[in-house]
């Protein structure tokens, strides 16, 4: 009896040592199959559950079998589980990269697409405007040939007037009354011979020498065969046959594209009458707008009032004031305010906030503009741009598309921040084309471009050829191809205070450089598309009244050679169209 439970307990030892074994081995099953890690714990439990049963009991023997069968049966299927999560994360992994892969094509392809749009508008852009600078060319040599061939007839109508005439009268008369007929008939014939036949000449021969000057201004420009490219890349935009253009036409350069500059009193009409010259420009002194419309005079009126008492004077007709950086609560308050007050000059507009948050962080038009109302002065939606801002865009789009006239704030120096003028320019073509079906036909003021940020210690000289100002050339040719832009003329963002009236040097020094920045904006926008404003930007901290600007600003525009409809157009005729 001793004898067989000694066998007993080595056949009990023998199976404690088997189901050892099958723990350590389910342990290590257990360790690769992460995701069934509960139910292998379970497993365990049944395991050494099994283990103080067959202790307990004589019949442990067969009874641990079954069990570690068991066991084994639920190690494998819990095996296969894991397995199973394994390749379906494997499979989700590569759905993943393959997603990704799929959304950095489409990246590239949407990168690509924007480049060749942003070539192809530039290259229209180029084209226009070498076709504007040829006909301006064109216009100024036919002016020119016109006045010498003039000239010359006038010249050898006279001589040979005078020797007709001269030797007529003295073979009639042979006495000084004869002399001077003879003379007189001869001048009048001669000046009428000589004056036509070079009429003729000069008209025949200036829309050659017009032509030839120009390809060659052009041929010194860019080569052949960039010329060449651009055409082709010019002529195919939009999937459509390339047409026969002239070699010049069309050229495309790398960098910002400088137009040759034509003074503007050059295109001053001749006289209706028989002056034999053009007239020269206005006197700056004599060019005094009607009226004044200020689209930017602050957010105080008495303070703009009584600014404006030494300069505007009773030509201030209307004013649009700012309430920008205020509170909502505060800005209704105030527009409450504007509409009961009813003397001087009338409140014609008044910018607002726009950018209004939810408690969710969404954006919701401000209650003040919910409804357009046709009471009161025009409310102008108003937004700071320093960088792209999708709330921003939001925010224009809804403004526009509910018809209202919106103002972009430009409160960086766009000169010198990387990319400034790009992102504007990607701001406007956003606003251009809204996410929705319905169009707007609104306007959009841009500020505090005009002039633009500025080293004003940098002389004059170097300035010319900086890359900053060759920047400002060409974007703000590119900022006007957007129809319905408008940039507004305020004191510039210069680090200084406009100068008085009294200092007459500093306005010397401010007047040549403001009439360099007018002078692309004017060839760019026209002035249809330039509107006055007398306060400066928010973006800067320095100080400007409003008497002070106003005459500066009219100088500046004024010795440009301009006729009295473009000063009532800048100063008060564009904003009233704006704000009708």
């Amino acid at each position: 009896m001793a004898a067989k439970s000694r066998e007993e307990e080595r056949q009990t030892n023998r199976l404690k040592a088997v189901l050892r074994s099958t723990g350590e081995r389910l342990d290590y099953e257990l360790r690769r199959a992460d995701q069934a890690e509960q139910r292998a714990r379970t497993a365990e439990g049944h395991t050494r559950e099994v283990q103080l049963r067959v202790a307990a009991t004589e019949s442990g023997k067969h009874q641990a079998e079954l069990d570690a069968a068991r066991a084994r049966e639920e190690t494998k299927r819990y095996q296969i589980v894991a397995e199973t999560a394994e390749r379906e994360f494997r499979r989700v992994q590569a759905d993943m990269r393959r997603l990704e892969q799929l959304r950095q094509e489409a990246e590239d392809k949407a990168s690509e697409a924007r480049d060749m749009a942003r070539k192809a508008q530039q290259t229209l852009r180029e084209f226009q405007a070498r076709q504007e600078g040829r006909e301006e060319g064109r216009r100024l040599e036919s002016t020119r040939r016109y006045n010498d061939g003039r000239e010359d007839g006038f010249e050898d109508g006279r001589a040979e007037g005078f020797e007709q005439g001269h030797a007529e009268g003295f073979d009639e008369g042979r006495h000084n009354a004869g002399r001077l007929f003879g003379f007189e008939e001869g001048r009048k014939v001669g000046w009428s011979e000589g004056y036509t036949e070079g009429l003729e000449k000069g008209r025949k021969q200036e829309r050659e020498h017009a032509l030839q000057a120009f390809d060659k201004f052009m041929d010194s420009e860019v080569g052949r065969e960039n010329i060449r490219e651009s055409v082709i890349t010019m002529t195919t935009i939009d999937n459509q046959p390339p047409t026969p253009m002239s070699p010049s036409v069309g050229a495309r350069r790398k960098g910002a594209k400088i137009l040759p500059k034509l003074p503007l009193s050059a295109f001053t009409p001749p006289n209706t009458g028989t002056s034999d010259s053009f007239p020269g420009p206005p006197s700056p002194s004599t060019l005094q707008p009607e009226e004044i419309v200020d689209i930017y005079g602050g957010s105080d009126l008495s303070q703009w009032k009584a600014e404006a008492a030494r300069g505007i004077g009773e030509k201030g007709k209307g004013v649009v004031l700012s309430l920008y950086g205020k509170e909502f609560a505060e800005v209704e308050k105030e527009l409450e305010s504007i509409k009961s007050a009813a003397d001087g000059p009338s409140v014609i507009a008044v910018l607002v906030p726009i950018v209004h948050l939810n408690d969710e962080g969404a954006f919701v038009p401000p209650a003040y503009l919910a409804t357009k109302s046709t009471a009161g002065p025009v409310l102008v939606p108003t937004v700071v741009f320093t960088k792209s801002d999708p709330l921003v865009k939001k925010a224009l789009h809804w403004a526009l598309l509910e018809g209202y006239t919106i103002n972009i704030d430009v409160q960086c120096d766009i000169r010198a921040t990387e990319g400034g003028w790009d992102t504007l320019e990607d701001l406007l073509s956003s606003l251009e084309d809204p996410t929705s079906p319905k169009k707007h036909h609104a306007n959009i003021i841009v500020s505090n471009i005009l002039p633009p940020p500025d080293d004003i210690t940098l002389p004059i000289v170097k300035l010319l050829t900086h890359p900053s100002y060759r920047n400002y050339q060409a974007h703000t040719a590119a900022l006007s191809l957007y129809a319905n832009v408008f940039v507004s003329y305020l004191p510039p963002a210069w680090g200084f205070p406009t100068p008085p009236q009294s200092a007459q040097r500093d306005r010397t020094e401010w007047k040549k450089r403001i009439k360099m920045y007018i002078s692309p904006a004017v060839e760019a926008f026209g002035f249809e598309r330039v509107v006055f404003g007398s306060a400066p930007s928010a973006a800067t901290q320095a100080t400007s009244n409003a008497s002070d600007w106003y005459e500066l600003a009219r100088e500046s525009f004024a010795e440009l050679g301009i006729e009295q409809e473009a000063i009532d157009a800048v100063f008060s005729g564009n904003a009233r169209r704006i704000f009708s």
